[in-house]
């Protein structure tokens, strides 16, 4: 049996990888018991506790997807206003040439390394990890995630929604969002920071994709 894993939707940890490839090896052995090759049917398979879920299309050659869905018992780490900005917040402006909190954060800068900051000196704590997801239309220019006190950089912000940016934090103390470029625009919003943490844990797994028949031999492998 053979496959290529063409995309992997979301990252998986290196010690989560016998867990994938069981879970690959299994779906497909219930793709052949079930006669896939013959009707399209689709399998969702919970990787957590090995329960099938119920069916995906297949017939391709080849797994194109995997994905692996995460829960966490953890607390959203920053204030709604914070986040959403329908209303007062605590993100404040240092030299933007430009700010602008209305509904959601837009900010232009005329010069490099402009930046405001989210007014919470105790929002992340050295040592922890952490999860920032967030939404953001990069009009041009580049920004980055940093610390405030040390401007130690933490990621860069990528046009899109949902979007995530996974640090380690060097300091303990307050987030800023500097624009690196000559010039840039950009607009934020629906940000949430979390910290990952041992209560973290995987919800399901989906398999998108097929194999032929002739992959899977009911003598050799069960």
């Amino acid at each position: 049996m053979s496959f290529i894993v063409q995309n992997i939707m979301e990252r998986i940890p290196s010690e989560d990888a016998g867990l994938v490839i069981e879970f690959i090896r299994d779906a497909f052995k219930e793709m052949a018991r079930d006669k896939l090759a013959v009707d399209t049917k689709v399998q969702k398979y919970n990787i957590a506790d090995g329960r099938m879920k119920y069916n995906l299309p297949t017939g391709a050659v080849s797994v194109v997807g995997v994905s692996v869905l995460y829960e966490s018992n953890a607390s959203e780490m920053m204030e709604d206003n914070d986040r959403t900005f329908a209303a007062a917040n605590n993100w404040t402006n240092t030299d933007f040439t430009t700010y602008d909190e209305a509904g959601d954060l837009s900010v232009t800068n005329t010069s490099a390394n402009l930046s405001c900051y989210l007014d919470d000196e105790d929002l992340i704590t050295v040592d922890h990890r952490y999860r920032l997801t967030y939404d953001a239309t990069i009009g041009s220019g580049t920004f980055e995630l940093k610390t405030y006190a040390g401007d130690v950089k933490l990621g860069d912000f990528e046009d899109g929604t949902s979007k995530v940016i996974e640090f380690t934090a060097p300091e303990t103390g307050e987030l800023k969002i500097q624009g690196t470029a000559a010039s840039g625009a950009a607009d934020f919003d629906n940000f949430s920071l979390m910290e990952v943490g041992e209560d973290e844990y995987k919800t399901a797994a989906k398999l998108v994709g097929t194999m032929p028949s002739n992959w899977y031999d009911e003598e050799t492998d069960d």
